[in-house]
């Protein structure tokens, strides 16, 4: 979307920048999208340096807008379970999970089990709530490049207990690792990669009381190299797991960034995120409505 709608913003009217800002913001089905996109676009036609902040910013909120529309689709695909269910506020259970972790194959210098992890919240993590949207977000970049085991692993964070994850926000999970080093170039952009296993410790008993061993979410060690764009002038890569309708005591994600410097490779900088979410009370009562 963000190819086909803003290439030409640097040198279109403002009415045709805002049609196109338009354009873009119903491509995700979110018209709220239009006001910040287009205040950034106005800001940044003639500065390189702006325009790259209209694209971190637009994926961010497109992310957001994703997300939403995630949700939905979750609640009109089991509607019953939305509307029925006198309180959706209640985690589900999954009594017959086996003890003790599924193991992964060895891949990407992961290992095949969940790690100790080196950074975790220590205190309560905001449960941020919209009319759409009712969330708990954890996020760590690791302070070097210096992580992980001496035969595999790498930057290992886990959202669980002590940051007082919220097991009923199990309607759409996601897990991302994302480069967190120094800006990659045109040049060095396809030099890097980005890999990733995420785990997750379902809930046992009411409210989640305790843990059920953990298990692979999205099916084990992911890898992505970096990809230029040439009209934003940004590096993407990353990796992302998401499950959908699991309430999870703990998850995990263990993340690996590299470069290829003269015919080596060499760990760099990573940074992870790790997000929970419901429908709010908002959207739960328009699809109501709207059966």
């Amino acid at each position: 979307m963000l190819t086909r709608d803003f290439p030409k913003l640097r040198t279109v009217n403002i009415r045709a920048l805002n049609n196109a800002t338009i354009n873009a913001a119903k491509g995700y089905g979110n018209r709220a999208l239009v006001a910040p996109l287009l205040a950034l676009a106005l800001a940044a036609m003639n500065t390189g340096r702006a325009w790259r902040s209209i694209e971190g910013t637009y994926i961010r909120l497109r992310r957001r807008a994703m997300r939403i529309r995630a949700l939905l689709l979750a609640a009109m695909i089991i509607p019953a379970a939305v509307h029925a269910n006198k309180n959706p506020a209640t985690p589900t259970t999954h009594p017959n999970i086996p003890l003790g972790p599924v193991a992964a194959q060895p891949k990407y210098g992961l290992c095949g089990v969940p790690q100790n992890a080196a950074d975790f919240p220590t205190k309560p993590v905001p449960v941020e709530k919209s009319p759409c949207e009712i969330s708990q977000t954890f996020q760590s970049t690791s302070p070097s490049a210096s992580y992980g085991g001496k035969s595999c692993g790498g930057y290992t964070i886990a959202f669980g207990p002590l940051g007082s994850l919220d097991p009923t926000l199990s309607e759409v999970i996601t897990l991302t690792a994302d480069w967190g080093d120094a800006p990659l170039t045109a040049t060095t952009c396809p030099t890097a990669q980005v890999s990733a296993v995420a785990w997750g410790e379902r809930c046992l008993g009411t409210n989640c009381a305790s843990g059920g061993g953990f298990e692979l979410i999205g099916g084990g060690p992911t890898a992505s190299k970096g990809t230029w764009n040439k009209i934003s002038n940004v590096c993407y890569i990353s990796v992302q797991f998401n499950a959908q309708k699991t309430s999870y005591r703990t998850l995990n994600i263990d993340a690996i960034a590299t470069q290829t410097q003269g015919g080596s490779t060499v760990r760099k900088r990573v940074s992870s995120n790790i997000y929970v979410s419901r429908l709010g009370e908002g959207c739960i009562k328009g699809l109501s409505k709207k059966k």
